[in-house]
This record gives C-alpha cells, sequence and structure tokens, in this order.
C-alpha cells in the first residue's frame, strides 16, 4: 500500500504522474532543491526550474547520508513511484549503485 499523499505527486517538468514513472523530491545544495521531477527529466538534465529557497534535509534509509545546506556531495531523494524503492528515501549512489547499497547498508 502506498502513502495517499503520493497519488497527487507530479513531474514539475513534463507533468507525469505518480505511478509506474518514479517521481523523485530531491534534497540537494544545487537548483533542483525542494522540486518534484520525474527520474526521466533528471537524467536527461531538461529542465529549467527556479532555485527553491526552503532546503528540507533528508537522510539516506541505506547509507544513512544526509543531505547538507552548503556543499552537498550527493543529493538525496524522497522516491514516489509504485516499485520496489517506492517511499523510500535514498542517495543518488545508493539509487544507482547496487553494490555500493550492500555494502553500506545501515539498518
Amino acid at each position: 500500500m502506498g502513502n495517499q499523499k503520493s497519488l497527487n505527486v507530479q513531474c514539475e517538468v513534463c507533468q507525469n504522474k505518480y505511478g509506474i514513472n518514479p517521481i523523485i523530491y530531491v534534497s540537494d545544495s544545487s537548483d533542483l532543491n525542494g522540486h518534484t521531477i520525474c527520474l526521466n527529466c533528471y537524467e536527461s538534465e531538461k529542465f529549467n526550474l527556479k532555485k527553491n529557497i526552503n532546503f528540507k534535509s533528508l537522510q539516506c534509509e541505506w547509507c544513512k547520508y544526509k543531505s547538507k545546506v552548503k556543499d552537498n556531495k550527493i543529493p538525496v531523494f524522497k522516491i514516489y513511484w509504485k516499485g520496489k524503492f517506492g517511499n523510500h528515501i535514498m542517495c543518488k549512489k545508493c539509487v544507482y549503485d547496487k553494490i555500493y547499497r550492500r555494502k553500506n547498508i545501515n539498518l
């Protein structure tokens, strides 16, 4: 069962809604901080979003990396998705690197 709030989530760039494609809330010190975009738009880097002043720090559930306001090296995502990692908080390194995720798991 998914979170009721996640049903209303959509990509700010292409307007894709919650469902088959993962939608991520980004916590980072870059211009993407505080924005909700789909993974396809994030990977293509074709967006023109204004920097969000509000910063919400998130901590990866696997390796415990916490996003910082300044000099954040790895973005942390809140993932809205019906798939395996739906409704989890993960850093970019854990999302894309399965070996790193398994090696650094802290439960």
